[in-house]
């Protein structure tokens, strides 16, 4: 069934499968389960300059309607964390922001940073404790001046900025100038992040001018508690721009103040052990371990035929334009290396498919010993992708998860080898959508900041409730009360959580029921109640906050003026 929507948009209604519906019932306690759903409306736009989304009644966001693929085999567990942006004026989406999604397309939370764009959405576990971080700001060209959000299970907010001065001839203000492709914790209370500083250099060697000007590709590691940076590296103390892989123009630049010429991209860093850093850059095709001491070089693993340190690579086993690369298993005798090798770039394109790559090194490096390649991960339906990318080992039961960057699809392999493709989902047109990278991990989270929202509606001869409380994991059902002003709250039954809203039917005639109030429960307990919802003959009256504690503004309709007074609503 299609309905029009407000905006003239076309609006597919709902219709929910059984097993996705619980009817009416009483539960072994003797507490009434009204019926009830999950809620949502799947709205197609008449064009295709917008991506498909989902609508909800209690929640202003609006994620891209997920369309997914699973073949019935074992699954990791977890959730899906995203970060999709529009990377074009048409075909993209009506809403960018980080999300984390359940891998039926359901969502679990919605972190909007607007006006500013956002990335790297992912959970880290530092001694035992997980956090949510990412990246907001401002992209330009290739990289991005912005600030880091790390976030506690409450979704409490710690902002990491960067006391440095870098550079930049964009005539703008910005958050800070930390750059979005790395916000990596340590075990150590600190973060690895990067930023890139326009620096003037000459470029006549390379066919440019004089004073040219070219991204210094900079990482640093940042105490979050105080803020102190402890350790700063820079690409051009240590390497020739002549040197790199990218031509001087390019899609990231020619040399200009406003348009630098990228030669180092550094796209990832990662402690390892105690003493050094591995990082990787996309435009010399290398990885290198970089000493925490003095910043020193320690060995380079180059993708083309020459392998740096570590001799010729097999020749599956070159890579370029690479991204997300990490170490595992670390010992002084080897490392195991797994990279997103892209493969690819907007200047070269096609001669082979992207993948995920996974490489045994022997150390110290050898080069009669050259790297062994463990695995090579490439759907059957080969994809390439120019920009982005990431590929992470190692999910609960030891399946692989991999995101195709310029292009909004992600998959979920087995734990061998790329033809065991398990689960695939797609959230944007392939050239209109980007999500710089892309995670499955275990999350649980309980707002400190906002609390359940909850809508209620009059429809028909029945009144209708719609609650969603964005990022709340765990919430088996809501409890309901009858809310009417001057009494004590009178229990009326529960409702059983059906996706990320849940609508339920209280089966009265709305002259039987006036207000209504709702409290999430897990594990048998009440944690957080929501605000009061009320019908006022035929009026429906409702209100809720957005993930920042703030109203968005998108009521049903305006609040009374009695209900004002009444302060039903914070």
């Amino acid at each position: 069934m299609r309905v029009e929507g407000k905006d003239g948009k076309s609006v597919e209604s709902v219709k929910v499968a059984k097993d996705e519906k619980i009817g009416e019932s009483v539960d072994k306690k003797g507490i009434k389960a009204f019926r009830s759903w999950s809620n949502f409306d799947i709205v197609r736009p008449k064009n295709d300059h917008t991506y498909v989304y989902r609508r909800f009644k209690s929640s202003p966001y609006k994620p891209p309607h997920i369309e997914w693929n699973p073949n019935g085999k074992e699954l990791a567990k977890g959730y899906v964390f995203i970060t999709p942006q529009s990377s074009g004026a048409e075909r993209g989406l009506v809403q960018a922001a980080s999300f984390i999604m359940k891998q039926n397309a359901e969502m679990i939370y919605a972190h909007d940073e607007a006006p500013y764009d956002s990335e790297g959405l992912r959970v880290q576990t530092v001694h035992n404790e997980q956090y949510l971080t990412l990246w907001r700001g401002a992209r330009k060209m290739s990289h991005g001046f912005g600030e880091v959000i790390v976030m506690n299970s409450e979704y409490e907010k710690t902002v990491i900025h960067l006391d440095a001065i870098i550079t930049n001839m964009y005539g703008q203000k910005f958050l800070s100038g930390l750059d979005f492709h790395e916000q990596e914790l340590t075990t150590r209370g600190t973060i690895l992040v990067t930023a890139y500083n326009t620096t003037m250099y000459n470029l006549t060697q390379m066919g440019g001018s004089e004073h040219g000007f070219v991204t210094d590709s900079l990482f640093f590691e940042i105490d979050i508690e105080t803020q102190e940076i402890l350790f700063s590296w820079s690409a051009l103390d240590h390497f020739w721009p002549e040197d790199s892989m990218l031509p001087l123009i390019s899609s990231s630049g020619y040399g200009g103040p406003k348009n630098p010429y990228d030669f180092f991209h550094l796209s990832s860093i990662q402690a390892v052990n105690h003493d050094s850093y591995l990082i990787s850059s996309r435009n010399f095709w290398s990885v290198y371990l970089i000493s925490r001491s003095n910043g020193r070089i320690l060995w380079e693993l180059r993708g083309n035929t020459k392998g740096g340190d570590f001799g010729a690579l097999p020749h599956h086993g070159r890579f370029r334009w690479q991204n997300h690369v990490r170490a595992h298993n670390v010992t002084s005798r080897e490392m195991i290396l797994s990279m997103f090798d892209n493969h690819n770039s907007p200047e070269d394109m096609g001669k082979t498919y992207s993948r995920g790559l996974l490489l045994k090194l022997k150390l110290p490096p050898n080069p009669d010993e050259k790297p062994e390649i463990l695995r090579i991960l490439s759907p059957d339906r080969a994809k390439i992708s120019p920009d982005y990318g990431s590929y992470q080992l190692g999910l609960s039961n030891g399946n692989q998860f991999m995101s195709w960057g310029a292009g909004g699809v992600v998959h979920e392999y087995g734990p061998d080898d790329g033809h065991d493709l398990r689960w695939q989902a797609r959230f944007g047109y392939d050239e209109s959508i980007t999500s710089y990278r892309a995670f499955k991990d275990i999350w649980a989270g309980t707002p400190s900041k906002w609390t359940p929202a909850l809508v209620v509606e009059k429809r028909e001869d029945t009144v209708l409730g719609f609650v969603s409380w964005n990022g709340a994991t765990d919430i088996d059902s809501y409890n309901i009360y009858l809310a009417e002003p001057g009494t004590a709250l009178k229990p009326l039954g529960k409702a059983n959580v059906l996706g990320f809203e849940t609508g339920f039917d209280l089966g009265v005639k709305n002259n039987e029921t006036n207000c209504i109030m709702v409290a999430a429960v897990r594990k048998g307990q009440e944690i957080r109640q929501s605000n009061v919802g009320c019908i006022e003959g035929k009026t429906f009256v409702s209100t809720f906050v957005d993930s920042r504690g703030k109203e968005t503004g998108d009521s049903v309709v305006e609040k009374t003026k009695m209900q004002k007074i009444m302060g039903y609503f914070s």
